[in-house]
């Protein structure tokens, strides 16, 4: 047998590609059943490990369902919402605890959770540390340009 026969060829190909393929399996298991990594207290990451079970889990789409069981359609531009115990109240980024959700129902039952007065609060302050974080950036390109000459 000759190794430049084209079955040949692709036998090996083929065989290369199922080794590499059980390699990946057997790397991404391995990432995921490892303990995750210390975060500081208060940190919002989440393992990218767990949102992708998360959203496997979720079929990729709002989890909100309305008094009739209807669930929500919306699949692009969601959210990570911390369902069992929120991320205020201590609640950890696990599987079990997270679930996808649109934008407005994410803030609709964080509103049930927390108050909305809570959450008019925690809007200001976000908005706030937003704008003073953007005019420090700007104010940091605006000492750096050279000036135009005519």
């Amino acid at each position: 047998m000759r190794l430049d026969e084209p079955h040949v060829v692709e036998a090996i190909a083929s065989e290369r590609m199922i080794e590499q393929a059980g390699d990946a399996e057997t790397r991404v298991a391995a990432r995921a059943s490892q303990a995750p990594r210390e975060r500081e207290t208060g940190s919002r990451y989440i393992p990218r490990s767990v949102l992708r079970v998360v959203y496997a889990r979720d079929g990729g789409q709002c989890t909100f369902t309305n008094a009739q069981g209807q669930r929500c359609a919306t699949r692009g531009f969601l959210e990570v919402h911390h369902h069992d115990t929120a991320h205020a109240c201590g609640g950890a980024a696990t599987v079990e605890n997270l679930r996808l959700m649109c934008a407005p129902h994410n803030a609709l039952l964080a509103e049930r959770d927390m108050g909305r007065r809570f959450m008019v609060r925690k809007l200001r302050q976000v908005r706030a540390e937003r704008a003073a974080r953007s005019a420090r950036t700007t104010d940091a390109l605006c000492l750096h340009e050279t000036p135009v000459r005519a």
